[in-house]
């Protein structure tokens, strides 16, 4: 073994070495927090607990179900599947809007459980393309390969009181175990949430179909309600 001094070496390193950069596959890497957050109703879980740390008082949960718009439709039929969960919370703020797009960084709030904290990539487990609505800003989330890239405009079809998460491309297997029982089961488990909740006090569930006829159908509308918990 040379007997070069360690500390000579890191100063030519630092001062005179190729920069380069370690990759991640954010892909695998959403796919392992996926695994650690498995579990029914994970995504709902969150994105409600999200909603209530924001200060909000309602939130809508809307199933919708259309014609699909393309030539290349989903082999199990012509209809597509989209979920969008909706607060009367706080809008983003510029700090909420970077956090977001920080798989790790969560919320240093500690009066808050965790907002946008890393179990919000369980919506991944619904859409491959998530997209947020706020204010007046949207932000969508695609897949570039193994990286997640995001992109964003100004919304000024936005009403500017609501912030959206929406969830397009579900798949029809998801709302198949929604529908029926699996939708009662939904509003049971939200219900059993929250009286747990710091400001939230109503959660409506919707269902919106064009004619019913699809093969499978989103859950009827629930309506939960803190007051008579």
């Amino acid at each position: 073994m040379d007997s070069v001094s360690v500390t000579s070496l890191r100063a030519r390193l630092v001062s005179q070495g190729k920069a380069g950069i370690v990759r991640v596959n954010q892909r695998s890497l959403v796919d392992k927090l996926l695994g650690r957050y498995k579990g029914e109703h994970t995504a709902f879980r969150e994105l409600v607990q999200n909603s209530d740390d924001a200060g909000a008082s309602q939130v809508r949960i809307t199933f919708q179900t259309s014609a699909h718009s393309g030539k290349d439709g989903p082999p199990e039929g012509r209809y597509e599947y989209t979920i969008r969960l909706a607060n009367n919370g706080r809008v983003f703020r510029p700090e909420d809007w970077e956090r977001l797009q920080s798989i790790a960084d969560g919320n240093p709030d500690e009066n808050t459980t965790g907002m946008f904290g890393v179990g919000f990539y369980s919506v991944f487990s619904l859409s491959e393309s998530p997209i947020v609505r706020s204010g007046k800003q949207a932000l969508m989330f695609m897949w570039d390969e193994t990286q997640l890239v995001t992109r964003s405009i100004d919304d000024h079809d936005g009403d500017g009181k609501w912030s959206e998460i929406i969830l397009h491309g579900v798949g029809s297997d998801v709302v198949e175990e929604l529908h029926g029982a699996g939708g009662s089961r939904l509003a049971r488990y939200l219900a059993e949430m929250l009286p747990f909740a710091r400001t939230l006090t109503d959660i409506q569930i919707i269902n919106i179909h064009p004619d019913h006829q699809g093969p499978a159908s989103p859950p009827p509308t629930f309506h939960i309600s803190k007051a008579v918990q």
